[in-house]
């Protein structure tokens, strides 16, 4: 028996076995990558743009109102308890939408809707002495509610485009953990014709014994 040929077929298989042994190893880190990023995607998803669009949608209720009632002040007897309880849900709004990831334009657009809701603030408690400058203020008033109103649909916007980003890298980590897939289910079929070709080799060299016939 060939002692040095059974060695160097060992050593050529365990060779073998190792780098597909690593390659497992590669591919089922790079699934619990895709994995894991994909769970990222789909957190942003949820809790940056869904619930930031719903806060954009919160914020123009909110505001609607509030342009309503200053219309109408002199309807609503409790005008100045109505508007603080709104201008209570604005601040709780603001936070809740600044705890959320905010993009670079997003962030702009962000500051410069807080600067107007403050401008709307310190309008609407301003004191007014005559019917005039009443009508003014209501001028500018409706002036601020047009701004707010056009941050609160750049604030949207920014949300559909980063939603569809979103999606679409989903859509790529999905295919690139398929093309994984597909690579395991090679290596394992590689891994099945090694298996097989040790047995065929190790039967190969085993030593074939003809029988005495004077035993007979």
């Amino acid at each position: 028996m060939n002692w040095t040929y059974i060695i160097n077929q060992k050593a050529k298989a365990a060779i073998a076995l190792g780098i597909v042994f690593l390659l497992v190893i590669g591919t089922n880190l790079l699934d619990k990558k895709y994995f894991s990023d994909l769970q990222d995607s789909f957190s942003s998803m949820y809790e940056d743009r869904l619930m930031a669009e719903i806060y954009v949608y919160q914020f123009s209720h909110l505001f609607y109102q509030k342009k309503v009632l200053t219309e109408s002040p002199a309807e609503s007897s409790n005008f100045l308890s109505k508007n603080e309880a709104l201008n209570d849900s604005v601040s709780t709004l603001l936070l809740l939408y600044e705890g959320t990831k905010l993009t670079e334009k997003e962030a702009e657009i962000f500051k410069q809707l807080k600067v107007e809701i403050n401008e709307l603030l310190i309008l609407e408690s301003s004191k007014i002495a005559d019917s005039e400058a009443q009508t003014s203020k209501l001028k500018k008033i409706e002036l601020i509610h047009e701004k707010i109103s056009n941050s609160l649909d750049g604030l949207s916007a920014i949300q559909q485009f980063e939603g569809k980003e979103l999606i679409d890298n989903s859509k790529q980590i999905i295919a690139s953990s398929s093309i994984t897939s597909q690579l395991e289910m090679g290596i394992l079929i590689v891994i099945g014709l090694i298996m097989q070709a040790l047995v065929f080799t190790s039967k190969s060299i085993i030593p074939k014994f003809s029988q005495n016939k004077n035993l007979n």
